[in-house]
């Protein structure tokens, strides 16, 4: 029914009266014209300037005014050229001729002539069609997320009916709101809610056209955007702009339309596909993460348990020296322990953002200091070498989480490196940053692993001397990039071991120091 009224539509465009008109005049002025030439070329040449009136006509106008003129160029040269002048009365046979090859001939061309000049159009048209097609699937693909692939498509489809255009979308459905071009809630009447409800139930089953109901008056021309997946959204066209509309716009609203299911259905996709892949990405962590717990709290606990058992059963029988020494082992895992569970509590806020920054000034000495006195036992194997440049400024930071970090970068050192290793704490200043260096002689991180080592719950195995979480460096690199620094893995000295590297930018300096408390000498040669 819609394309029968569309054919319609475009027959009556022939028929326009300024048309004729324009036809006429051309004409008009084609025979006046031809009376001047009469005074220099012979009558048959006026034929060719009526024949070129008549392709003006053609090309200016459409199919029936084109014929019109061909028909007055007929009438005009019978009246005007062939004898007896000034009647339609013909008598040379060989003028009769003329003048009826003359009609079928201007009528074949200024229809030709109009066709040509609608293919030229329909060309054009195809091309600025093909143009906004592309130019409204770049800035739909461009569109970040649902809402804003619906705005470019209420904007565009706004463009093509000159009218502001809704969208209704099942989320909206209890808010009893559309959206506009600008993303706003729009509130519909209740009856116009009802309607685009129902339609969209009805949709479901088809989508082919646009819907009304036809028991009640509608503002708006709901369009369904259907898929395989559902109803993705409803389109509301304002009614009057709907009716306004001819065959060309319905076709290009249709590619609107398809455009904008495709688009929709990508961000579908993509949401469902990060659905999955968040899902898949949990259920690592937890296995990962119940396999960490199970191992690393169990066994501090088992030596715990152990320690106090022997002391609990055997106290009487054991000297002071064996009893201190259970204790101290009793002490060394409740500690780790403690670190461990720090780590996990450290994790959970970090992976919520919920890390807070304290932050006072405080000296990288304190810092360090603190982090190997906690350190002791593990570090006691070994041989800690420290060496802070004496100009180091004072700190703007968090101490608390800039001593755990650099406990986690201290105990992963001591895990990889053999016994009687070195281990190397270094920190200057370059321009506006803070370097500090941890260096051990383990057996190094590969350079494909050293990003990696800093993903929760990775480990590099190699030379690893104890179990390891996988915590401590992930949770290292997130307490200072909060601080806005950052911590890399590089080669250790002569290629040996490895380097973890902090990064940390450097505040402009406190005017004084009331209390004195931050100035320390600085820790060189400790071992």
């Amino acid at each position: 029914m819609l394309r029968n009224y569309c054919v319609l539509k475009d027959i009556n465009a022939h028929f326009k009266p300024k048309d004729f008109w324009l036809a006429t005049l051309i004409m008009l002025g084609a025979m006046l014209a031809s009376l001047v030439i009469t005074q220099v070329l012979a009558h048959p040449n006026v034929l060719l300037v009526l024949f070129l009136g008549v392709l003006a006509a053609g090309v200016k106008t459409s199919v029936w005014p084109a014929l019109w003129s061909a028909l007055l160029g007929f009438f005009a040269y019978n009246y005007f050229f062939t004898h007896p002048h000034y009647t339609l009365k013909v008598t040379h046979s060989e003028d009769l001729l003329t003048i009826i090859f003359f009609l079928l001939v201007s009528t074949i061309s200024g229809n030709l002539a109009v066709r040509l000049k609608e293919q030229v159009l329909a060309i054009r048209e195809s091309k600025r069609e093909v143009e906004d097609l592309l130019s409204l699937s770049s800035k739909l693909s461009l569109a970040p997320d649902r809402r804003s692939i619906m705005e470019v498509a209420l904007k565009e489809m706004a463009k093509l009916v000159s009218a502001p255009v809704l969208a209704f979308e099942k989320g909206l459905v209890e808010q009893g709101s559309a959206l506009d071009a600008r993303g706003e809630p729009f509130a519909l009447p209740a009856s116009e809610l009802a309607l685009a409800r129902r339609i969209w139930e009805q949709s479901a089953s088809d989508s082919s056209s646009a819907r009304t109901s036809p028991e009640q008056p509608s503002q708006y021309k709901w369009l369904p955007v259907c898929s395989e997946m559902g109803v993705l959204c409803l389109l509301g066209v304002p009614d009057g702009a709907y009716k306004a509309l001819d065959w060309e716009l319905h076709n290009r609203i249709s590619n609107l339309t398809q455009q904008l299911k495709l688009s929709l259905l990508r961000t579908k996709l993509n949401e469902e596909l990060e659905e999955v892949r968040f899902q898949a990405e949990t259920e690592r962590l937890r296995a990962a993460l119940l396999s960490s717990v199970s191992h690393d709290l169990k066994t501090p606990l088992a030596a715990m348990i152990g320690s106090a058992g022997s002391l609990l059963q055997y106290h009487d029988r054991l000297s002071d020296e064996d009893r201190k020494e259970l204790m101290e082992t009793t002490l060394q895992e409740a500690e780790r322990l403690d670190r461990y569970i720090q780590n996990l509590l450290d994790m959970t806020r970090l992976g919520y953002g919920a890390l807070k920054l304290h932050r006072d000034w405080t000296s990288l000495h304190d810092i360090v200091g603190a982090a190997v006195k906690r350190l002791v036992n593990e570090l006691k194997p070994l041989k800690v070498n420290i060496e802070l440049a004496p100009d180091i400024p004072l700190l703007y930071v968090h101490a608390a989480l800039l001593e755990q970090a650099l406990i986690n970068i201290l105990e992963n050192a001591a895990k990889f490196s053999p016994e009687g290793g070195r281990i190397d704490i270094l920190a200057s200043v370059e321009s506006t940053s803070l370097i500090i260096d941890v260096i051990d002689q383990g057996p190094g991180i590969p350079p494909e692993e050293r990003e990696q080592v800093f993903n929760m719950f990775y480990s590099v195995t190699k030379g690893d001397r104890k179990p390891s979480t996988g915590l401590g460096l992930a949770i290292c690199h997130g307490m200072i990039g909060a601080h806005g620094g950052s911590v890399e893995a590089l080669d250790g000295k002569d290629g040996r071991g490895a380097d973890i590297r902090i990064i940390l930018p450097v505040d402009p300096q406190p005017e004084s120091d009331p209390d004195g408390a931050l100035d320390g000498d600085p820790a060189e040669g400790a071992e």
